[in-house]
């Protein structure tokens, strides 16, 4: 996206930062997005409009933040684009209802790994259910400049895990199509580095089993009674398996070293994917542009004008405070220097109590702005 000619000006003169990123795992589906009361709890969350809070909170600080720190000017021109999340899974091809996601050959656990259509739609709908509330939160930010950038899922139609457009028969969850990751997608120039010159290797299970147990007594019993973590620490967590793949960077075997990267790719969008959504972004962003900038700014777009004289000049101030502040779920920002130092306290805890002597005072943070040239 940096890149993209469809932009005017240098490439040079942007930068573009993606705030979040899908951490989903295989072996989170398999353990815990699977799991019906996991599964509850997120439809009840995002429900709760508590969580819907948080949104609208979260969407409108980047936005104040973005413009406190001159992200654009005029200031109010500042935007945050809001992207939603794409479903995984199609959801209606029963070739996928017997077919075992199970890590590793785990016979006793194979039937807790079938994606049947009801789990699928299932997981689709919590992930549309979220898309929905962000959708709402930005626009209810949207005079802040919140932007919900819609219409690049669609595109994933034939595209998801189990979707068999590309293989009548569904012997895998994926296909050449599947424009996600997955432990069997090959690794190839196409989707991804080539991590050696041979050809590498298309099933990421086996290569982290041998590379973590190589024994291979102990692995063949993994498939029939024993668990991973029953015959090697790194299963015991996603944290020590990450750890102990992240120790094998170095490994002579290139094939070894870049197991690492494989894995955390999991579930992430492949190049395919990822350029549908470059292009979705840009037709918002550039959608965007050429609109006037919302009315309402949390901050000035200028310094405030000079007094008029008087016969005698006023004192110089000792302080120097701004204030921004939102309606929208009664946030607020103070921003000054020369504070007296007795009254300011240790970490503005004096500026807390003060504003505390007003109201109930929640989520109260402080930090020092050094960078920042009006308050530096």
């Amino acid at each position: 996206m940096q890149e993209n000619t469809r932009w005017p000006g240098d490439a040079q003169d942007r930068k573009f930062t993606f705030g979040a990123c899908s951490g989903a795992m295989m072996d989170d589906v398999e353990k815990k997005q699977l799991c019906n009361d996991v599964l509850s709890k997120a439809e009840n969350q995002i429900e709760d409009p508590a969580f819907q809070g948080a949104i609208d909170k979260l969407l409108l600080s980047i936005a104040v933040k973005g413009r406190i720190n001159r992200g654009a000017n005029p200031l109010e021109a500042f935007q945050v684009f809001v992207n939603g999340y794409v479903p995984f899974w199609n959801e209606v091809d029963e070739g996928c209802d017997t077919i075992s996601w199970c890590f590793w050959g785990r016979q006793r656990d194979e039937a807790l790994s079938l994606l049947t259509t009801q789990v699928r739609k299932r997981m689709n709908d919590i992930t549309r259910s979220l898309n929905v509330q962000l959708e709402r939160s930005a626009y209810r930010l949207q005079n802040e400049g919140v932007i919900y950038v819609d219409g690049f899922q669609d595109h994933y139609n034939g595209h998801q895990f189990c979707d068999p457009i590309a293989d009548a028969n569904l012997k895998a969850p994926i296909s050449p199509n599947t424009w996600f990751w997955h432990s069997k997608s090959p690794w190839n120039g196409g989707e991804g580095p080539t991590i050696s010159n041979n050809t590498p290797p298309s099933n990421l299970d086996d290569d982290i089993l041998a590379a973590l147990v190589p024994d291979a007594d102990r692995r063949a019993s993994i498939a029939t009674a024993q668990s991973p973590s029953d015959v090697s620490d790194a299963f015991g967590s996603r944290e020590a398996l990450e750890a102990a793949l992240d120790d094998l960077r170095n490994d002579t075997d290139a094939n070894v070293a870049g197991l690492s990267e494989r894995w955390r790719r999991i579930f992430h969008a492949k190049g395919s994917g990822l350029s549908n959504n470059a292009n979705v972004n840009l037709d918002a962003v550039l959608a965007a542009r050429v609109l006037a900038p919302a009315s309402a700014a949390p901050g000035p777009s200028s310094a405030p004008p000079a007094p008029s004289p008087t016969s005698a000049p006023a004192p110089e101030p000792s302080d120097i405070c701004g204030t921004w502040y939102n309606v929208v779920l009664d946030y607020f920002e103070v921003r000054g220097k020369d504070f007296d130092p007795a009254k300011f306290g240790t970490d503005g805890n004096g500026l807390k109590q003060q504003i505390q002597g007003c109201g109930a005072l929640t989520n109260w943070h402080f930090e020092y702005t050094p960078n920042d040239p009006r308050f530096a």
